[in-house]
């Protein structure tokens, strides 16, 4: 007899709680107002429908219930283990010409790219020289002064500063702070080329 009770409270629960997410209020109420009936084999409209709930639709409609008790199902916490420190990107330069004006063009053939890194001490000066090919340095420490002779422009660099040389332009370059200058050097130039030339 006992046993019979708790499966009623179960049926009675299953109904109040979870029918109503998966079939509907109204037909949970017209269920809940449904009598077993009686005799071998005998089944309800209402018994049907309880044992479907106890399957199936009863994990469905207890995960919805855990969600309305302020459980939050496994698919809600992805948003919060995507939310990872962002990747920042801040634009350093943005141009069409080198220092000078000039357009920038580049190699017309087996372009090669040149990586270098240079450390130029305090007081040192870089003699009179031009590039042939696109030349650009990014200034990791230090102050450099460069001076289109040609031109007469001079410019200054310090840290965090992206250079776009001059092509085929004589200048010279000086370091005017009291630390060494570190720059990052790239040259895009025909394969095997070389991209100083010196004025005798």
């Amino acid at each position: 007899m006992v046993t019979a009770v708790a499966i009623s409270n179960v049926d009675d629960m299953l109904l109040q709680s979870v029918a109503p997410m998966t079939i509907g209020a109204r037909s949970a109420r017209r269920l809940m107002c449904m009598v077993p009936l009686d005799g071998a084999g005998g089944r309800s409209e209402r018994e049907f429908i309880v044992r479907k709930l106890r399957s199936v639709g009863f994990w469905a409609g207890a995960a919805a219930s855990l969600a309305l008790l302020g459980f939050p199902a496994a698919a809600e916490e992805k948003p919060a283990l995507a939310a990872v420190s962002p990747v920042t990107v801040t634009q350093i330069l943005s141009t069409l010409e080198t220092a000078s004006g000039q357009p920038i063009v580049m190699p017309q053939k087996d372009a090669q790219i040149v990586v270098s890194t240079f450390e130029i001490a305090p007081g040192a000066k870089l003699p009179e020289h031009k590039h042939p090919y696109p030349r650009y340095g990014y200034v990791l420490d230090g102050t450099l002064r460069v001076t289109n002779t040609e031109l007469n422009k001079t410019e200054t660099y310090g840290f965090g500063s992206f250079i776009v040389e001059a092509v085929g332009q004589w200048h010279k370059a000086e370091n005017v702070g009291p630390v060494p200058i570190k720059l990052l050097v790239i040259d895009v130039m025909e394969k095997g080329a070389n991209n100083t030339v010196l004025k005798q």
